[in-house]
């Protein structure tokens, strides 16, 4: 393992020490340097982070602190002095850091459109219980915050159940961030677009079943829009607020559908007691951290390693807190020789694709890696033709489909045009065309360039990587078969 060298950690103020620290912490284990940006509106709360890192031994010269606005910080990120950029923020923000570095390396998670779908065999009273802290707490400002309910129509329809969620919500407390009774405080931003937009304006059919009050600049009461329509800014923008809107679909079908609509997948839950619906939707679903019978945010540290697909993420995809993410920020080299061997450790089952968080009775927390859609390996003519066998045998082992573009039979220009079809560019060297490069910074491609290194690490290219936790107890009883039924 060799440090990648300088790594940028750009880091936002609504987690303003775990997220800095995580990614500060990862980059130094692998002996980089590490210039911290925080969010302006949280600079100090970084700063002590970095300061008890100081303080424990790590010196400044390979931890330093940057308050910057947006221009020294785009400028930051853009630097060829910077090896690599890990950040966490909004996906406009991040598609601007991965078109600013050209094909270099970028590890970003970024926004969500998290959603909730209830079907008719929920306990509606814990959906709603669910519902209240994934939508309201910190007043809906984590990107893990679920701005959409999708019930099945017999739920949808049921008034009682409606009453049931918007008394709920009315009951929730608002007032100063300084009173640890409130509910809701004031956002620490002004309202985004989409959510500035849907104050004003609601799209026609939907309509407040909880209208907002306006108690400040950037103070509202919980919010909830019944019969979100269909490619509404309710249904695919997210909010990043106290507003909820309530969904309608016929089936579980169309419940999945609606909810990966929106283009994101950092977030998903599901509330529901029958189990094989359980496996359907896990089967369906797009995201990156699943939730059944439990809310959509607080994920921990080695037990929900968090991470999103999609837009709601950009780069390799090993989780935070996961068992890859500290090696995704050093370069791994393969002693002479065993490049491209023979019986390369992958050949055993890549961490049998499952694996088991945290062993808590009465909920389980399983990490799993899937086949990545949409991978193009590209192989010029001056690349080693084994670094080539060597990708297609990695990506076979983890059952990952993949496409092969030679550079002799597909001009890179043409490749380019098809990128917006393409999740993930594997090179078989070291090199990436500078149009390329390019084109898959403004297509949200993710580029692979690491050497083979004949370990799981190699397989990373071609999967993705996926935390389900789930709640297997009803208010404390366990029953003795309780399980996942994964598809």
């Amino acid at each position: 393992c060799e440090p990648r060298g300088v790594v940028a950690v750009v880091s936002p103020w609504n987690f303003p020490l775990a997220v800095p620290i995580g990614g500060v912490a990862a980059a130094l284990v692998g002996g980089n340097r590490v210039v911290l940006k925080p969010s302006p509106h949280t600079v100090r709360t970084a700063l002590a982070g970095a300061t008890a890192l100081w303080d424990a031994g790590v010196p400044p010269s390979a931890l330093s602190v940057v308050h910057a606005g947006t221009a020294t910080a785009a400028a930051l990120t853009a630097a060829d002095g910077v090896d690599a950029v890990v950040f966490t923020g909004s996906t406009n923000t991040a598609a601007a850091i991965v078109a600013s570095r050209r094909g270099r390396t970028v590890f970003a998670e970024t926004g969500g459109k998290n959603a909730i779908v209830v079907t008719d065999a929920a306990d509606r009273d814990l959906a709603v219980r669910d519902v209240l802290t994934s939508a309201f707490s910190h007043s809906g400002q984590k990107c893990s915050a679920a701005s959409l309910v999708v019930c099945e129509a017999p739920v949808f329809d049921d008034p009682a159940f409606r009453r049931r969620l918007v008394d709920a919500v009315a009951s929730l407390r608002t007032g100063p961030a300084t009173d640890a009774a409130v509910d809701v405080a004031p956002q620490v931003i002004d309202p985004n677009p989409a959510l500035a937009a849907l104050y004003s304006r609601l799209t026609p059919g939907e309509w407040w079943a909880l209208e907002p009050r306006r108690l400040g600049p950037r103070h509202r009461t919980p919010g909830v829009v019944w019969d979100v329509q269909p490619g509404s800014a309710a249904h695919v923008a997210e909010l990043f607020g106290p507003v909820v809107g309530v969904m309608r679909a016929a089936d579980l079908d169309e419940a999945i559908a609606l909810v990966n609509a929106s283009g994101y997948g950092l977030t998903s839950g599901l509330q529901s007691l029958d189990e094989d619906e359980w496996g359907h939707w896990l089967a369906g679903v797009e995201a990156g951290n699943l939730y059944v019978n439990r809310p959509t945010t607080g994920a921990i540290v080695g037990r929900q390693p968090f991470g999103g697909w999609r837009l709601s993420g950009f780069g390799p995809g090993a989780k935070a807190g996961g068992r890859h993410y500290a090696s995704q920020l050093v370069t791994v080299r393969a002693a002479p020789g065993h490049e491209t061997g023979t019986r390369p450790a992958w050949q055993r089952p890549f961490t049998e694709m499952l694996i088991e968080n945290a062993g808590i009775p009465g909920q389980a927390n399983l990490t799993r890696w899937l086949p990545a859609p949409g991978v193009v390996v590209r192989f010029e003519e001056a690349d080693n033709p084994a670094v080539l066998e060597h990708r297609l045998r990695a990506a076979a082992a983890v059952g990952c489909g993949v496409d092969v573009s030679r550079g002799a039979h597909e001009p890179v220009e043409v490749l380019c045009a098809r990128l917006g079809n393409v999740s993930r560019l594997v090179m078989c060297g070291p090199a990436v065309p500078p149009a390329l490069a390019d084109a898959a910074a403004r297509s949200w491609t993710s580029v692979c360039t690491d050497a083979p290194t004949g370990t799981e690490l190699d397989q990373l290219a071609f999967v993705r990587e996926q935390t389900v936790s789930a709640d297997l107890h009803r208010y404390g009883w366990l029953p003795p078969d309780a399980r996942i039924p994964l598809p």
